[in-house]
This record gives C-alpha cells, structure tokens and sequence, in this order.
C-alpha cells in the first residue's frame, strides 16, 4: 500500500500554481517571444521542487512531462507561448493522474493505531514478546481501517501466543498432535498445572500463584466468546467492540509481560 503525504499534494499544488501565476503573468508578453536566462532560473528552481513532490506521490506519467521540460529549457530554445503550452500539459497529466489514485483520510482519534509515537501494548510487551509483534500491528492497523473484526481475529491469534507462553512458564510441554494443539486443549492443561504447583485456594492468593489465576481467569473468559465466536462467518464486531477487545488483551500482555517472557521465562 502506499502511503500518501497529504504535504506532498499540497507543495506540488503551490509549485504547478506558481508556475500558472508566471503563465498568466508573462501573457502580457507575445508568445513567440524567447524564454530568457531569468525565467529559466525561475522554473529551474520550482521544477525541481515540484520533482521531489511527485515522486512522493509516484506521479509517474507526470514525473515523466516535468522531466522532459525540465530537460527541454536547459537544452532548447523556447518561446514563452511553447513553454505555456507545455506547463499546461504538465498539470492537465497531474490531475488525470491523480483521478487514478484513490485517497483516505484517518480519523484523527485512530490515527495513535496507525502510526504510533510509543508502544501500543507498552515497551515490556515488545521486548519479550517479539512475535506477537507482527499481530498486533496487524490488530492495531485494522482498527485504524475500521476492520474491526479483522482487528479481533488478529488479536487472537496473539493471544494463542500468549496461551503458549503461559504453558511454557508452568513447563507444559508444547503439544506435539494437532489435537492437543486447540486453545480448550491447552488450556485444560494450564488448569492442571495451576492446580497441581497451587492446590489449595490460599495459595492461589498471592504470589505466583494468584498471578496465575488471573491469568488463566482472562484466557477462559477470553475463550468461548471472543476466541470461537471470532472462527465463525456470522460473527461481525463494531469498532467501539474492537477497541474494547483491543484494550482488554492489551492489559493482559502487560500482565503476562510483567512474569514471563514468550519461551515463558523464567519459569514457574
């Protein structure tokens, strides 16, 4: 995809406008009249200009025209009426070219989605967990997007790393068959290792212990209506269902973060 400086359309319309200005301007002057070394420095400088911001908007066929005047004044004579000509051609090409290429515009409170200044899910997370790294990008953009439910299937396809992860702190092996490999599998097995290093509920209230039973609390509740109704076609989410989500896996990565790594480091 690419991704279109809104300055960019702004400088090279400033640019073509300076250039129709000295047009309308030198209409004064009879059109077979030479182009002298003055006006040659004048469009010199805004064909440049005006160089560097089609390229940013990859204005092909336009880089093309602007090149070839560009080409044209340093190596011909020109009169001012086959230069007016040729300018008008230059912006006539621009505005087809752009009728191509369509735009969109980010809502201004999705844009910290998009292209964010910090971590969206917190520096821990990022640095522990470099592989959910490419998810939740993925999550985040889809909001950007308004794709919510694309957002939601990201994100919990992160949070089958975070399961992992969890497994991996209480040393559950990871699953070999693809059957023990679905998330109610795995987390069958994260209850009996809970169950078995906490037995009793006082040691589950503090310590390890309760960290764990929070975290496995989240991932069951996580499960039966976000995870699986997310696998099913019927199931659409809203934005304002997808930012929730959003924030709510947020939380717990950075919960997660905060005990382990994702080879669930160091271990329970």
């Amino acid at each position: 995809m690419l991704e279109l400086n809104a300055s960019a359309f702004y400088e090279a319309s400033a640019r073509l406008n300076d250039v129709v200005t000295w047009i309308e301007t030198e209409k004064e002057k009879q059109e077979n009249e030479p182009v002298n070394d003055v006006d040659r420095s004048f469009l010199r400088y805004h064909l440049k200009e005006l160089i560097i911001h089609l390229t940013t908007l990859e204005a092909r066929v336009t880089l093309i025209t602007a090149r070839e005047i560009e080409e044209i004044i340093e190596t011909k004579d020109l009169s001012r009426g086959d230069l007016a000509r040729r300018l008008s051609e230059l912006g006539n090409t621009l505005r087809r070219e752009l009728q191509l290429t369509p735009l969109f515009v980010l809502d201004t409170g999705k844009q910290r989605y998009y292209n964010p200044r910090e971590p969206l899910f917190g520096s821990g997370v990022e640095a522990k967990f470099v592989t959910v790294v490419f998810e939740l990008d993925e999550a985040a953009k889809c909001l950007a997007f308004s794709r919510p439910t694309a957002s939601v299937f990201h994100l919990m396809r992160l949070m089958e790393m975070a399961v992992r992860a969890v497994a991996r702190c209480l040393q559950i092996p990871d699953p070999i068959n693809p059957a023990d490999r679905s998330w109610g599998s795995v987390l069958k097995k994260i209850r009996d290792g809970i169950d078995g290093k906490w037995p009793t509920v006082a040691a589950r209230l503090a310590g390890d212990g309760e960290i764990f039973e929070s975290l496995y609390a989240s991932l069951d509740a996580v499960k039966n209506p976000w995870r699986n109704a997310t696998m099913h076609p019927a199931n659409k989410y809203t934005d304002e269902e997808a930012e929730h989500i959003f924030m709510a896996v947020r939380g717990f990565m950075m919960k997660l973060a905060s005990r382990c790594d994702e080879n669930g480091d160091p271990k329970a």
